[in-house]
């Protein structure tokens, strides 16, 4: 007691308990989304909610994160220009908003909201083509040792994806194909871009980039034909790849993810 009034000590970081009191005692502090937010703020706020049971702060936090990081791959898709999640947590620096997907992925698995790891490591190794230039950060350094191991098994994992995501680009057109309009040419224009796109680092070292920031208005036009068959076999191995990135980072499948959201979100 002091003066009359009961004081509790508590153990956690002093900026994110100051946060969090706040979002209590100021209803005007921390606005459901479409407001934007300090995603520092909105992190220490899902931890601490979460600890003490404060489940109006934790799922409005959950909100915040949750209108950014989809569970489906065309939301994904639409979403994938990182100057978009800057612009919602209003973070203008590229290093500041990779070390803050590191931590999404850290407070993600704490308090168990575990549907936005998949697309949080999706986003960071889409911006981050050399995993080895984080592990001497701080952040990636304050991942549990699983965390760690997780993230560079399911780099390496992603990585084989790539020639699965591309492999219409390999399929040839033939000469008794009635249907393509030049075999030749339809063949020579998928050789240019498979040669272009192999000798892109960007495409190389991160197939999630490639997965989908790939526009075929961008590609050497093929018969019609030929882009139809082309897109089909591309559209269906990039939601194989979306559909197993849960299993690549070692977790439930979407459905239980998903599943999971909606409970926590009581949508």
């Amino acid at each position: 007691m002091m003066d009359g009034v009961s004081v509790v000590t508590v153990y956690d970081d002093p900026t994110e308990m100051e946060v969090f009191l706040q979002a209590i005692y100021d209803s005007d502090f921390f606005m459901p989304p479409p407001k934007q937010i300090d995603i520092r703020h909105c992190l220490g706020i899902l931890r601490l909610a979460h600890k003490y049971d404060v489940s109006y702060l934790r799922v409005r936090a959950l909100e915040h994160l949750d209108a950014m990081l989809p569970t489906s791959l065309p939301e994904f898709a639409r979403r994938m220009p990182l100057r978009e999640l800057r612009d919602h947590f209003r973070e203008a620096n590229l290093n500041d908003m990779l070390r803050i997907l590191m931590a999404i992925i850290a407070v993600a698995t704490e308090v168990g909201a575990l549907w936005f790891i998949p697309v949080a490591y999706s986003f960071l190794f889409y911006w981050l083509p050399d995993l080895s230039k984080i592990m001497a950060d701080e952040v990636w350094l304050a991942l549990e040792g699983g965390q760690r191991a997780t993230a560079i098994n399911g780099y390496i994992a992603l990585s084989k994806q790539w020639h699965k995501v591309f492999s219409f680009l390999s399929v040839p057109s033939t000469e008794d194909d009635a249907e393509c309009a030049d075999w030749a040419d339809c063949n020579g224009k998928r050789l240019s871009a498979r040669h272009i796109l192999d000798s892109t680092a960007l495409f190389n070292q991160y197939p999630t980039a490639a997965m989908v920031c790939l526009r075929y208005s961008n590609l050497p036009k093929l018969c019609q034909h030929c882009l139809a068959e082309a897109k089909a076999i591309h559209e269906t191995e990039m939601q194989n790849c979306w559909d197993e990135l849960p299993e690549i980072f070692a977790l439930p499948g979407w459905g239980e993810l998903r599943q999971m959201r909606i409970d926590s979100l009581g949508l």
